[in-house]
C-alpha cells in the first residue's frame, strides 16, 4: 500500500519460516501505524501529529544511542490513542521510554517492573516501581491495556517474560518490544517474540517495525 514511499522489512536470509507468522511487516511511517490500528479511526495526519509533532529532544540514549527518537515517537503515539488506565513497562533502563509514554496521556496506574533496583532512581512520581524478575503473577488492579518490554536479553529472559505479561492482559492489550535486531543489544529478543507468537496460535498478531534497533508490536486478537 505504501510501496512508493518506504522501504518494507523483509525476513532475512535463512528466515523464510517467519514469513507467515507477523501479519503484516511495515518501515516505519505515520501511514504504516495508522494501518495496524485502523480499528481506532486514527488517521494519517494524526499519526503523524503524534509521532513528528511532539519534542524530540531531552531523552537520554543508552550505549551511544541504542534508544531513538523514532521508537520514542512510537511509545508516545501508541500511549497517546490507547490512553491505558493500565501501563506497565520492563526494563527501563534511564527512563528515556517511560517519559516518553507520559508524555501526552498518565495512565491513572503505571508499574515498572526491574531486577535492578538503581532503575528507581529513573522513574518519575506516580509510578510505581517494583523489583523483580520474569517469574510470578504481576499483581496489578487490573489486566495491562499498553506494555512495553525492553528487558533480559539473556537466553529465555524475555520469552519468560512474554509469558507473564501474556497472562496479565486482556483481549485488547498491546505490546511493544524493543531490540528486534541481532546486532542490537538484544541478543535473543527475535526469537523469543517469534517463538510466542508461534505458540499462543493465533492469540496475538504482531508486526514488526524497521527501527535502528527493531521494534515489535503485539496486539491481542479480540
Amino acid at each position: 500500500m505504501y510501496s512508493s514511499q518506504f522501504t518494507y522489512w523483509r525476513p532475512r536470509a535463512g528466515r523464510d519460516a517467519e514469513r507467515g507468522l507477523w501479519e503484516d511487516n511495515f518501515a516505519t511511517s505515520a501511514g504504516a501505524l495508522a494501518d495496524i490500528f485502523k480499528d481506532f479511526q486514527i488517521d494519517i495526519d494524526e499519526w503523524a501529529r503524534l509521532m513528528y509533532g511532539t519534542k524530540e529532544e531531552g531523552f537520554p540514549t543508552m550505549r551511544g544511542g541504542a534508544m531513538w527518537h523514532e521508537e520514542l515517537q512510537i511509545v508516545r503515539a501508541i500511549y497517546t490513542v490507547f490512553q491505558p488506565t493500565v501501563a506497565v513497562e520492563v526494563g527501563t533502563f534511564r527512563g528515556a521510554s517511560l517519559r516518553a509514554a507520559r508524555e501526552l496521556h498518565v495512565p491513572e496506574h503505571h508499574y515498572v517492573f526491574d531486577i535492578d533496583p538503581q532503575v528507581a532512581a529513573y522513574v518519575p512520581a506516580g509510578v510505581i516501581f517494583v523489583k523483580r524478575d520474569e517469574h510470578g503473577p504481576l499483581n496489578l488492579p487490573a489486566a495491562w491495556d499498553v506494555g512495553t518490554l525492553d528487558d533480559g536479553h539473556a537466553k529465555g529472559c524475555t520469552r519468560r517474560w512474554l509469558d507473564t505479561l501474556a497472562q496479565s492482559s486482556h483481549v485488547e492489550s498491546v505490546l511493544i518490544v524493543h531490540d528486534m535486531r541481532e546486532e542490537s543489544c538484544g541478543g535473543d529478543d527475535r526469537e523469543a517474540v517469534t517463538s510466542f507468537l508461534r505458540d499462543k496460535q493465533g492469540a496475538w498478531k504482531g508486526w514488526e517495525i524497521r527501527t535502528p534497533c527493531g521494534l515489535a508490536i503485539l496486539r491481542r486478537k479480540a
